[in-house]
């Protein structure tokens, strides 16, 4: 008896002096420098930010940004990146870049700079670029990824997006139509939105897009209608397009106007059986919300009407 209880002892023993040289050679592994081995050693890049100051049309705007490595090696070569939408343009082309167009209009410069930014470095790259007659509201996206790769199409701290206001303005115009009919009958009107510049019109920072706002004349129903217009309520559209409704809101899939770009719609009324005196409704140009944009400064071109002469 005596003998198996000094077995068990020395059995504990031995555990507990494993254990113990189990924490003692671990100690060291945890707490030694070598932990921070498993960093990856690479590039780690940021750019800084362009200007953001008011474009003027016909400027050279000419600026430049600055790539940090705040990473743990030295970056084998660059690909810097530049974007600039359509009222935007390149100057006289840099040797090492790559011009293209891409997306909605989008141009593109993809430059491979040879140069090693070793971690604590910088280098300064310039970006230049003209602002076009019809700028209004502009984009500018600029950098690299973060190894110096080139970018994907997010963005962060190596590959920036900069949204540009433009010292112009851009006049939406509505225009009307006019049919005649006899009570009970169909008739077709073409309502539409025009751009008459000078600027462009795409709306990159909000959903309050250029629109034609119809209200149907008094009198007549809407029987058919464009899938573009939909109905309106009291401050938006409130579903998909479908006959019947007092007001539509108009406007095509791309929400983008150039200068002297119409969009027309066209549709189909039936006048009332009991309908015997002309008939009119108001056309709009506004936003989807009816929101008045800031950039058309001259309202007096902003309504028309649909007149409707019942025979």
């Amino acid at each position: 008896m005596h003998h198996h209880k000094r077995l068990s002892r020395l059995s504990r023993l031995t555990s507990t002096a494993v254990a113990a040289a189990a924490v003692a050679t671990a100690l060291p592994i945890a707490l030694a420098p070598g932990a921070y081995a498993d960093e990856p050693i690479a590039p780690e890049l940021t750019v800084s930010e362009l200007s953001g100051n008011q474009l003027r049309p016909g400027e050279v705007r000419t600026d430049s940004v600055t790539l940090t490595n705040n990473g743990t090696a030295a970056t084998d070569g660059v690909t810097f990146r530049l974007r600039l939408t359509r009222g935007l343009a390149f100057t006289e082309p840099v040797d090492g870049c790559t011009y293209s167009t891409v997306g909605d209009k989008i141009k593109q410069a993809l430059c491979e700079l040879d140069v090693g930014i070793a971690p604590g470095e910088s280098y300064t790259v310039p970006v230049t670029y003209k602002v076009l007659k019809t700028a209004l509201m502009e984009v500018v996206e600029y950098g690299t990824g973060r190894t110096g790769e080139a970018p994907g199409e997010g963005y962060d701290e190596a590959h920036r997006r900069l949204a540009l206001n433009t010292d112009s303005s851009a006049d939406l115009v509505a225009t009307g139509d006019e049919a005649a009919g006899k009570p009970g009958g169909k008739v077709v009107v073409t309502p539409s939105i025009r751009n008459d510049g000078p600027g462009w019109i795409q709306n990159n920072e909000s959903d309050d897009h250029p629109a034609l706002l119809v209200n149907i004349p008094k009198g007549t129903t809407a029987v058919e209608v464009p899938e573009e217009c939909k109905p309106f309520g009291i401050d938006g559209p409130t579903g998909p397009s479908e006959p019947g409704h007092p007001k539509y809101v108009c406007q095509e899939d791309d929400y983008t106007l150039e200068v002297g770009e119409i969009e027309a719609f066209a549709i189909v009324l039936k006048i009332d059986k009991g309908r015997r005196a002309d008939t009119s409704g108001e056309v709009k140009a506004t936003s989807n919300y009816d929101i008045e944009p800031v950039y058309d400064t001259d309202k007096s071109n902003n309504k028309a009407a649909l007149s409707i002469d019942v025979r």
